[in-house]
Protein backbone atom coordinates (compact mmCIF):
# COMPACT_ATOMS: atom_id res chain seq x y z
CA UNK A 1 0.00 0.00 0.00
CA UNK A 2 1.11 4.05 -0.50
CA UNK A 3 0.38 6.96 1.94
CA UNK A 4 1.17 10.64 1.00
CA UNK A 5 1.56 12.47 4.22
CA UNK A 6 0.75 15.99 3.07
CA UNK A 7 1.50 19.77 4.71
CA UNK A 8 -1.13 21.62 4.34
CA UNK A 9 -0.29 24.54 6.16
CA UNK A 10 2.67 26.27 8.27
CA UNK A 11 1.79 28.91 11.11
CA UNK A 12 4.31 30.55 13.35
CA UNK A 13 3.96 27.43 16.12
CA UNK A 14 2.17 25.01 14.33
CA UNK A 15 1.83 23.14 10.72
CA UNK A 16 -1.22 20.55 9.96
CA UNK A 17 -0.97 17.14 7.83
CA UNK A 18 -3.74 14.94 6.17
CA UNK A 19 -2.87 11.46 5.66
CA UNK A 20 -3.97 10.21 2.04
CA UNK A 21 -4.45 7.05 0.61
CA UNK A 22 -6.08 5.61 -2.52
CA UNK A 23 -7.15 9.53 -2.66
CA UNK A 24 -8.92 9.76 0.00
CA UNK A 25 -8.10 11.28 3.59
CA UNK A 26 -7.74 8.63 5.76
CA UNK A 27 -6.13 10.79 8.66
CA UNK A 28 -4.72 14.10 9.88
CA UNK A 29 -1.70 15.46 11.81
CA UNK A 30 -1.23 18.58 13.79
CA UNK A 31 1.86 19.95 15.06
CA UNK A 32 2.81 22.58 17.93
CA UNK A 33 6.02 23.78 19.48
CA UNK A 34 7.91 26.81 20.96
CA UNK A 35 10.99 28.33 20.22
CA UNK A 36 13.99 26.48 21.97
CA UNK A 37 12.58 23.51 23.34
CA UNK A 38 12.17 19.79 21.69
CA UNK A 39 8.82 20.00 23.96
CA UNK A 40 6.81 19.57 20.58
CA UNK A 41 3.20 18.73 20.98
CA UNK A 42 1.86 16.69 17.96
CA UNK A 43 -1.58 14.60 17.96
CA UNK A 44 -2.99 12.58 14.72
CA UNK A 45 -5.52 9.96 13.82
CA UNK A 46 -5.17 7.31 11.15
CA UNK A 47 -8.31 5.10 10.25
CA UNK A 48 -10.26 6.79 13.41
CA UNK A 49 -7.08 5.52 15.68
CA UNK A 50 -5.83 8.46 17.60
CA UNK A 51 -1.86 8.60 17.92
CA UNK A 52 0.30 11.41 20.24
CA UNK A 53 3.71 11.91 20.81
CA UNK A 54 4.88 13.15 23.93
CA UNK A 55 8.56 14.03 24.72
CA UNK A 56 10.49 12.05 26.53
CA UNK A 57 13.57 12.94 28.80
CA UNK A 58 16.98 11.82 26.89
CA UNK A 59 18.33 8.45 27.98
CA UNK A 60 20.78 5.58 26.81
CA UNK A 61 19.97 2.56 25.18
CA UNK A 62 22.85 -0.11 25.82
CA UNK A 63 25.48 2.75 26.62
CA UNK A 64 24.36 5.15 23.59
CA UNK A 65 21.93 8.42 24.07
CA UNK A 66 18.68 8.62 22.40
CA UNK A 67 18.34 11.94 21.07
CA UNK A 68 14.93 13.46 20.26
CA UNK A 69 12.84 10.87 22.00
CA UNK A 70 9.48 10.82 22.14
CA UNK A 71 7.10 8.52 23.89
CA UNK A 72 4.24 7.13 21.80
CA UNK A 73 0.36 6.89 22.61
CA UNK A 74 -2.51 4.94 20.48
CA UNK A 75 -5.54 5.30 21.73
CA UNK A 76 -4.60 6.50 24.95
CA UNK A 77 -2.38 3.92 25.83
CA UNK A 78 1.73 3.90 25.64
CA UNK A 79 2.81 1.48 23.37
CA UNK A 80 6.45 2.59 23.16
CA UNK A 81 8.94 5.36 22.03
CA UNK A 82 10.96 6.75 18.97
CA UNK A 83 14.21 8.20 19.34
CA UNK A 84 17.34 8.91 17.26
CA UNK A 85 20.58 6.61 17.95
CA UNK A 86 23.80 5.75 16.52
CA UNK A 87 25.36 2.53 15.17
CA UNK A 88 28.42 1.35 17.26
CA UNK A 89 29.20 -1.18 14.38
CA UNK A 90 31.56 -0.22 11.85
CA UNK A 91 31.49 3.08 10.31
CA UNK A 92 29.26 5.13 12.78
CA UNK A 93 25.84 7.15 11.73
CA UNK A 94 22.85 7.67 13.18
CA UNK A 95 19.73 6.41 12.55
CA UNK A 96 16.09 6.81 14.05
CA UNK A 97 14.54 3.25 16.19
CA UNK A 98 10.78 2.91 17.31
CA UNK A 99 10.01 0.44 19.88
CA UNK A 100 6.18 -0.27 19.13
CA UNK A 101 4.47 -2.83 21.52
CA UNK A 102 7.52 -4.83 22.28
CA UNK A 103 9.28 -4.65 18.66
CA UNK A 104 12.03 -2.61 17.51
CA UNK A 105 11.71 -1.30 14.10
CA UNK A 106 14.86 0.94 12.38
CA UNK A 107 14.68 3.97 10.41
CA UNK A 108 17.61 4.65 8.02
CA UNK A 109 17.95 7.83 6.04
CA UNK A 110 19.48 8.19 2.91
CA UNK A 111 19.93 10.95 0.35
CA UNK A 112 20.47 10.70 -3.38
CA UNK A 113 20.54 14.65 -4.06
CA UNK A 114 16.93 15.15 -5.51
CA UNK A 115 15.53 12.49 -3.14
CA UNK A 116 15.76 10.77 0.52
CA UNK A 117 14.92 7.11 0.94
CA UNK A 118 14.17 6.19 4.15
CA UNK A 119 14.23 2.18 4.64
CA UNK A 120 12.11 1.14 7.61
CA UNK A 121 13.27 -2.37 8.74
CA UNK A 122 11.61 -4.84 11.37
CA UNK A 123 14.87 -7.27 11.99
CA UNK A 124 15.98 -7.71 8.80
CA UNK A 125 13.07 -7.52 6.92
CA UNK A 126 12.03 -4.20 5.35
CA UNK A 127 8.40 -3.40 5.79
CA UNK A 128 8.72 0.04 4.42
CA UNK A 129 10.06 3.42 3.03
CA UNK A 130 9.66 6.77 3.26
CA UNK A 131 10.91 9.32 0.06
CA UNK A 132 10.84 13.00 0.68
CA UNK A 133 11.75 15.37 -2.23
CA UNK A 134 14.85 17.44 -1.78
CA UNK A 135 12.73 20.94 -2.72
CA UNK A 136 10.51 22.45 -0.46
CA UNK A 137 8.32 24.87 -1.85
CA UNK A 138 6.78 27.40 0.99
CA UNK A 139 7.96 25.22 4.09
CA UNK A 140 5.35 22.51 3.26
CA UNK A 141 7.25 19.24 3.66
CA UNK A 142 5.58 15.99 1.96
CA UNK A 143 6.27 12.02 2.43
CA UNK A 144 5.16 9.56 0.12
CA UNK A 145 5.27 5.84 2.55
CA UNK A 146 5.33 2.83 0.50
CA UNK A 147 4.11 -0.05 2.94
CA UNK A 148 4.54 -4.03 2.37
CA UNK A 149 1.01 -4.50 4.02
CA UNK A 150 -1.57 -2.54 6.58
CA UNK A 151 -0.18 -3.76 9.76
CA UNK A 152 3.01 -1.62 9.00
CA UNK A 153 0.99 1.53 8.48
CA UNK A 154 0.85 3.40 11.79
CA UNK A 155 4.55 2.33 12.14
CA UNK A 156 5.42 4.08 9.54
CA UNK A 157 3.26 7.24 9.98
CA UNK A 158 5.42 7.73 12.77
CA UNK A 159 8.61 7.41 11.88
CA UNK A 160 7.00 9.64 9.02
CA UNK A 161 5.98 12.37 12.06
CA UNK A 162 9.00 11.92 13.58
CA UNK A 163 11.20 12.79 10.76
CA UNK A 164 9.30 15.92 10.58
CA UNK A 165 9.63 17.33 13.89
CA UNK A 166 13.18 16.25 14.01
CA UNK A 167 14.53 18.16 11.18
CA UNK A 168 11.97 20.14 9.21
CA UNK A 169 9.59 21.88 12.32
CA UNK A 170 10.79 25.44 13.31
CA UNK A 171 8.59 27.37 15.33
CA UNK A 172 8.72 30.50 15.60
CA UNK A 173 9.54 31.35 11.75
CA UNK A 174 7.37 33.31 9.72
CA UNK A 175 6.31 31.46 6.51
CA UNK A 176 6.99 33.13 3.44
CA UNK A 177 6.82 31.84 -0.24
CA UNK A 178 10.11 30.25 -0.90
CA UNK A 179 12.22 27.33 -2.76
CA UNK A 180 14.54 25.50 -0.93
CA UNK A 181 16.57 22.51 -1.84
CA UNK A 182 18.54 20.53 0.60
CA UNK A 183 21.97 18.91 -1.14
CA UNK A 184 22.81 16.10 0.54
CA UNK A 185 24.14 12.66 -0.62
CA UNK A 186 25.13 9.64 1.64
CA UNK A 187 28.51 8.01 0.95
CA UNK A 188 28.43 5.92 3.97
CA UNK A 189 28.97 2.89 2.30
CA UNK A 190 27.23 0.69 5.60
CA UNK A 191 24.67 3.03 5.87
CA UNK A 192 23.79 2.61 2.05
CA UNK A 193 23.78 -0.92 2.40
CA UNK A 194 20.13 -0.87 3.98
CA UNK A 195 18.93 0.14 0.78
CA UNK A 196 17.56 -2.14 -1.67
CA UNK A 197 16.71 -0.01 -5.20
CA UNK A 198 14.50 -3.08 -6.43
CA UNK A 199 12.08 -2.72 -2.99
CA UNK A 200 9.42 0.10 -4.04
CA UNK A 201 9.42 -1.43 -7.97
CA UNK A 202 8.36 -5.09 -6.79
CA UNK A 203 5.86 -3.15 -3.68
CA UNK A 204 4.34 -1.87 -6.57
CA UNK A 205 4.24 -4.62 -9.15
CA UNK A 206 2.59 -6.43 -6.38
CA UNK A 207 0.13 -3.69 -5.68
CA UNK A 208 -1.16 -4.04 -9.67
CA UNK A 209 -1.36 -7.92 -9.31
CA UNK A 210 -4.02 -7.46 -6.62
CA UNK A 211 -5.83 -4.87 -8.16
CA UNK A 212 -6.33 -6.67 -11.20
CA UNK A 213 -6.89 -9.96 -8.46
CA UNK A 214 -9.58 -8.56 -7.10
Amino acid sequence: MVIDIIQKNKEMYEANFEIISSNNIVGTINVKGKIGTWKISLEGIYNNIPFEFKYKKLGFKEGLKKFRSYQIFVSGNSVGEVYQTDNIEGIKYSYNELIYNGDCYKEYGISFSDVAKNPIYLKDMQVAQIEKEAIIYNDLHNYKIYIKNKDYALVSIIFACHMYINASFKPGIKVTKSVVKYYDKTTNKELLSKYDPNWVNELEENIRWMRLLY
